[in-house]
């Protein structure tokens, strides 16, 4: 998962499922995430997907995804006895 990244060169091409996270839906930047990685151009780009939530809901979806990130960490954390 990649949030707010609009870098094509921080988003690897690999066959892994990758979701990328933006605050808008700006069709410039995501076909140059789609094209291209860097400067050479995306092999993988069936397996980027994008999500941009409304302007009216990204203070809930941010705190919604703070929250499903902290539950991921929890059950990975095996020093923890829950």
């Amino acid at each position: 998962m990649f949030v707010w990244e609009k870098e094509p060169s921080n988003i690897p091409d690999t066959e892994e499922i990758k979701l990328v996270i933006l605050p808008e839906g700006k069709r410039e930047i995501i076909e140059s995430i789609i094209k291209g990685k860097g400067l050479s151009l995306r092999v993988n780009c069936n397996t980027v997907f994008f999500l941009f939530p409304k302007e009216s809901e990204q203070s809930s979806f941010v705190t919604q995804l703070k929250r499903y990130k902290a539950y991921l960490a929890i059950d990975n954390d095996s020093t923890l006895r829950l």
